[in-house]
């Protein structure tokens, strides 16, 4: 037997702006999920009135009412009964840390997002709006099509389809050229990571990692990393060549850095390239939010590269959902042999289907509309974020790097903070975080947090923040009452 939620209550403590720019049902959906997590009036299992019932109650359509509880539901905070009806539904409650007292804010007790697709992941592409039917359709026409071959796999690199269909997307996307036998897919970024360590690289060779960056785990064992400063000019060639001059690789991210999203400079890109040219070493440039960069962001290394030093590495797990498992290289001429003999070795190969699904997406006719609505959305996203956090009042988080692309926001602690404690309660909360500090190989890394926008819905980031924000009073230092 469940409870019923006070109807008269809900009336006055929900109020709705028939003149706004923002639809009813959304204003309906927020107000009734600010009631549901914050209020603390309704329990698990209180019954909601129906959707005929508030329509009346508020003067607006029934659909009105239909909506938002369905995006309710989907967001898991309610469920609908066996036999009609919606109720409230099980939110996840935190016990109050013993050394610290009680939760001072209510909003930190009770979780409001338990979806996979809750705020803020790093790596995770506007999944709400992929076209999942679309999808399935492909899906399904290329099995009826193709029958058994297409579950046989595909050639050593790749579905001949989807190399074409790869050189053509990053022409437009990043103003990449090269041609389809360049291409090789990758089963993602760290496999294509791994293929090139197997071509590349011998016991004892030197590579130049950027510090703090991304850490892959290279193929062969005995290879000696260099970590290498990044700053707000990007990695620090000449503090590399100091270190190492005779590293065999370079991995490096220049247009946009992560985790610290900022570009490399011109003349240090010379210098790389220069460097490159005249000790043999190979550049490895890896994007893991290829779409996501605008036209705005600065052009890849590959583009800069005259005398074939460089190689493009990227998935497209980040900008159609990650379960793809789909990446690709693109190697010189001078390498396609070589890297070639690697991958009848290496264990990096995409499914077949997979493949061919993906080259038929990318053929498409809507998948040019798909990709601008992505790369609007997760632009929009950004930006609410960025205002939302620049709104708190005495925040501890400075935003760093250039805020004005990218899938994600860095952001740096002000005061000591115990990120691995914050990161630790926000998860029970459904609040992905993702610490700075995981991007650093050295002892005593810098600390912030990298929140992911891509993913978060317009209307949870707002809410989303508000949380954040109590959970940074608990776990970041507060300023002394003397200072100034």
């Amino acid at each position: 037997m469940s409870l019923h939620a006070d109807q008269s209550m809900l009336a006055r403590d929900v109020v709705l702006a028939k003149d706004a720019a923002e639809p009813l049902y959304q204003q309906l959906y927020t107000q009734l999920r600010s009631a549901i997590v914050g209020g603390g009036q309704w329990a698990a299992g209180t019954r909601l009135p129906s959707s005929r019932e508030l329509a009346t109650e508020f003067g607006v359509s029934r659909n009105t009412v239909v909506l938002a509880y369905q995006r309710l539901q989907e967001d898991g905070f309610v469920r609908g009964m066996a036999g009609g009806g919606t109720v409230v539904g099980d939110l996840p409650v935190v016990a109050p840390a013993r050394d610290s007292g009680a939760w001072r804010d209510a909003a930190v007790e009770q979780a409001p997002y338990g979806l996979p697709n809750s705020a803020f992941p790093v790596g995770v592409p506007p999944v709400d709006l992929f076209p999942t039917t679309l999808w399935a359709g492909l899906t399904s026409r290329r099995l009826r099509t193709s029958g058994v071959r297409v579950l046989l796999g595909p050639g050593l690199f790749g579905y001949r389809p989807l190399r074409e269909a790869i050189a053509g997307y990053l022409w437009v996307v990043r103003g990449i050229r090269c041609t389809p036998e360049q291409v090789i897919v990758t089963r993602g970024l760290d496999a294509g990571l791994d293929l090139l360590g197997r071509a590349l690289l011998s016991e004892g060779d030197r590579v130049w990692c950027e510090e703090p960056g991304h850490q892959p785990v290279l193929a062969r064992h005995g290879v000696r990393r260099h970590p290498v400063p990044v700053d707000e000019d990007g990695l620090d060639v000449d503090a590399a060549i100091a270190v190492a001059p005779d590293a065999a690789l370079a991995l490096v991210s220049a247009a946009c850095q992560l985790p610290m999203s900022v570009a490399m400079t011109e003349s240090r890109r010379a210098r790389l390239l220069d460097h490159a040219h005249r000790r043999s070493m190979w550049v490895v440039e890896h994007e893991n939010d290829t779409a996501f960069l605008g036209r705005q962001a600065a052009r890849p290394l590959i583009a800069d590269d005259e005398r074939g030093r460089v190689i493009h590495v990227g998935t497209f797990d980040t900008v159609l959902f990650p379960q793809l498992h789909v990446g690709y290289c693109v190697v010189p001429d001078g390498l396609i042999d070589t890297v070639g003999r690697a991958v009848a070795d290496a264990d990096t190969q995409a499914s077949g289907l997979t493949q061919a699904v993906l080259a038929d997406f990318l053929n498409h006719h809507r998948f040019a509309r798909f990709l601008a609505r992505i790369t609007s959305a997760c632009a929009s996203r950004r930006e609410l974020l960025r205002d939302a956090l620049l709104r708190l009042p005495g925040t501890p988080l400075t935003v760093v790097g250039d805020a004005g692309r990218g899938s994600y926001l860095t952001t740096v602690f002000r005061r000591p903070a115990t990120e691995s404690g914050l990161v630790a309660d926000a998860a029970r909360l459904s609040l992905n975080l993702a610490p700075l500090s995981r991007y650093f190989s050295t002892a005593d890394p810098t600390t912030g947090l990298l929140l992911g926008c891509a993913a978060a819905r317009e209307e949870t980031i707002g809410p989303a923040v508000r949380l954040l924000a109590s959970l940074l009073r608990r776990h970041v230092r507060p300023v002394p009452d003397n200072a100034e």
